[in-house]
């Protein structure tokens, strides 16, 4: 029936075609009469219009009943092509599998003749099959698992073989004092790396061999300044080995270093010449790709390690640092050659700023210096200053005084260290000498916390320290600025800014342990419970204890300051200290509100051998000058007119008085005065007598006042 549908259509369109060209011809000659010839024809078009919309009509049904019959034809060949697509595909898998399954058996055969590039190719093209096969429909079918499975198998044997072949031919030892790499010359040993490589584990291997390598080898040669580097040639192996000397050098040059790790490279070089991987779509020699595994850590550590130890310490020394920048620049280029590096130039690119390298190398060696300096005993001292009689102008004068020989030697390192700056290294060394005073600042206060707390001397040294650098800030960028280059020669070069700093310090550190000292000796003060009573037999032996402590105390400060303070800054110090005993021994007794005759009595005996110790107390040792007590401690008046008041009669305090105008009314207000005139029990009547002018007249002074007396002790 489908044929002869498709047979009668045919002859539909035949039809057509023929009617079509007939009609076109008719309407030609009726154009050509009408039009070119001018020729009546309307009857003619009108049957050429009616034959044309006939023609029309009949190629419309045939359109709608061609259209039809496509579609069922169309849907008819689609389910074929689907049924002849899905035998390709399932043929297509069935080659897969004879394929694989062939090459399993290819595989075994070529494993076992040791042909292990050939059978790493044919894992390969396994692999890439099998990613077929996991991207059809049948890739969760039984028998494509267990294919995969069996490939998996089969690169793990081959893996297997080449991990055992590997350690066979490459093999690390090492035994103190001993590293050795030996490699044994194998006919199959490049088939192993081009197998590995193919496999994609040779990346993986090399990372280990590397890492060894180093390691074992490289790291001994580098570290150890007695190592030497020995290759050793047999039959069927190779032996690299690097043993300790024990040899007591401390630093190795780096000429000897560059060649013992050429003769390491090139013993590698020989043995893998011919090895050239694909890698990342370029060919390269197993040196590059070794080289490019190493070459960054191996460029730091011979920087850290070898040309960093050789820079030199001293400016004189640099013109013979040439030799150096020689060998580094030959090393570099036999390491090209050996096809291990690129164009990079790390280690000449250091060793030609060997000059910033100098200073920068100097800064830190000064600092290590100048920081065990600081943290070193403080009561180690020296002597330093001028005595006040030699001729010297008021900016050079410092006076003598013991300062601790650890900062001396710092002031002397700082001046080196600018007397050293040369023309590229100025600007760091400046630096760093001001980051050296900095240092002082900021560590010895901190790390010397304890014995500046506890141990006065060390207050002492101290305080002299910090002056001493502070006097010495003032002219050091002037003192060595004709030592320094052009351009800081001609600027202002000043440490002057730091001076108020160490002043400070000083400053603050020594009236710390003033204001712990005058604690003390008032809590010794404190054990004579005020001096009430004194003469009673409980409290005159601590009365007398507080008394001898206090003296004693005062007496070891003489002893531990008079040696090392500045006399000006000794006298300040004790007179301050003893004032502030004073003070408080008279406010004590002031405010007792009677005294007996044998209270006074006893005061006065303890009271005495104060006054007779002072003196003694406020000079300095080694000197013949005279101190004048009254003129240095403000308190030293007031307390021998408390000494007068304690063993005086009545009429000798009044004349003493002298109405408001005497010696004594200087010093103590009528009110305390007054509060005598019932202590000790007057001798004669005469005294008695004069008891009576003598409180009128305390009160008549006592209008003339204006206000409390002010102390004038010197306060911490």
């Amino acid at each position: 029936v489908g044929f002869l549908e498709k047979e009668d259509l045919s002859q539909r369109m035949k039809k057509l075609f023929a009617q079509v060209d007939d009609l076109k011809g008719e309407i030609n000659q009726a154009v050509n009469d009408r039009y070119v010839h001018f020729k009546p024809s309307l009857d003619t078009m009108g049957e050429l219009k009616g034959r044309v919309t006939g023609i029309e009509r009949d190629v419309s049904e045939l359109k709608k009943t061609l259209k039809l019959e496509t579609k069922v034809k169309l849907r008819d060949l689609t389910e074929v092509k689907d049924m002849m697509d899905e035998v390709c595909a399932t043929i297509v898998i069935l080659q897969l599998l004879n394929q694989i399954h062939n090459d399993f058996g290819r595989f075994k055969d070529h494993l076992l003749n040791k042909e292990y590039v050939e059978s790493a190719a044919i894992l390969s093209n396994v692999t890439n099959n099998y990613q077929k096969l996991s991207n059809s429909p049948f890739s969760e079918h039984q028998i494509v698992v267990a294919l995969h499975m069996e490939t998996i198998s089969l690169k793990t044997r081959l893996c297997d073989c080449l991990d055992q072949m590997w350690y066979n031919c490459i093999v690390f030892h090492k035994t103190e004092p001993a590293a050795t790499l030996t490699i044994v010359k194998d006919p199959q040993l490049l088939n192993m790396l081009e197998a590995m490589q193919v496999m994609d584990v040779l990346g993986w291997r090399l990372k280990s061999f590397a890492k060894l390598f180093k390691e074992t080898l490289i790291d001994a040669i580098i570290l150890d300044p007695s190592s030497d580097v020995t290759v050793s040639q047999a039959k069927q192996e190779v032996s690299l080995r690097v043993t300790s000397t024990d040899s007591k050098n401390l630093v190795k040059p780096p000429q000897e270093m560059f060649a013992q790790l050429q003769k390491a490279l090139e013993c590698i070089q020989k043995l893998f010449s011919r090895c050239r991987f694909d890698e990342d779509g370029e060919s390269q020699s197993l040196m590059k790709m070794l080289g490019n595994l190493l070459w960054g850590e191996l460029s730091k550590s011979l920087i850290n390690h070898c040309l960093m130890p050789s820079i030199p310490t001293l400016a004189a020394d640099l013109e013979d640092y040439k030799t150096t920048i020689s060998a580094t620049q030959q090393f570099e280029e036999s390491l090209r050659k050996l096809d291990f590096i690129g164009h990079e130039k790390p280690l000449l690119e250091y060793a030609e700023n060997v000059n910033i390298h100098f200073a920068t190398k100097k800064c830190q060696e000064i600092l290590v210096m100048a920081r065990d300096l600081m943290k070193q005993d403080l009561y180690t001292s020296v002597e330093v200053g001028k005595k006040k009689t030699e001729k010297k102008k008021i900016s050079e004068f410092f006076p003598a005084c013991k300062i601790s020989k650890s900062t001396q030697d710092l002031l002397e390192l700082a001046e080196e260290t600018l007397r050293q700056a040369s023309s590229k290294g100025a600007a760091p060394l400046f630096c760093t000498v001001r980051n050296l005073f900095g240092m002082y600042v900021d560590i010895v206060p901190t790390y010397h916390k304890e014995t500046l707390r506890d141990l006065p001397q060390v207050t002492a040294l101290f305080h002299n320290n910090c002056m001493y650098l502070a006097h010495h800030l003032k002219t050091l960028g002037h003192r060595c600025r004709h030592t320094l280059p052009t351009p800081f020669r001609d600027s202002i070069i000043t440490f002057v800014d730091l001076v108020p700093t160490f002043t400070r310090m000083a400053a603050d550190v020594f009236l710390s342990q003033m204001r712990n000292q005058r604690d003390q000796l008032k809590e010794s003060l404190a054990m004579a419970r005020g001096f009430q009573d004194v003469s009673s037999d409980d409290v005159y032996p601590d009365a007398e204890k507080s008394v001898k402590q206090v003296l004693h105390q005062l007496n070891l400060l003489h002893t531990v300051w008079s040696d090392v303070l500045p006399s000006s800054t000794f006298i300040k110090a004790m007179a301050t200290l003893i004032g502030a005993v004073l003070q408080d021994v008279i406010e004590k007794v002031a405010s007792l509100e009677d005294i007996s005759a044998d209270d006074a009595r006893q005061l006065h005996d303890l009271l005495s051998k104060v006054k007779d110790k002072v003196p003694n107390l406020l000079k300095p040792k080694h000197t013949q000058d005279s101190v004048v007590t009254a003129v240095h401690i403000k308190e030293w008046t007031r307390f021998e007119e408390l000494l007068f008041i304690l063993e005086a009669s009545m009429k000798d305090i009044v004349e003493r008085w002298a109405d408001g105008k005497g010696p004594l009314a200087d010093v103590f207000e009528p009110l305390q005065v007054k509060g005598y005139d019932q202590g000790p029990v007057p001798k004669h009547r005469e005294e008695s007598r004069c008891t009576q002018p003598y409180t009128y007249n305390i009160k008549q002074h006592k209008a003339t006042q204006n206000g409390e007396r002010r102390t004038d002790v010197l306060r911490l």
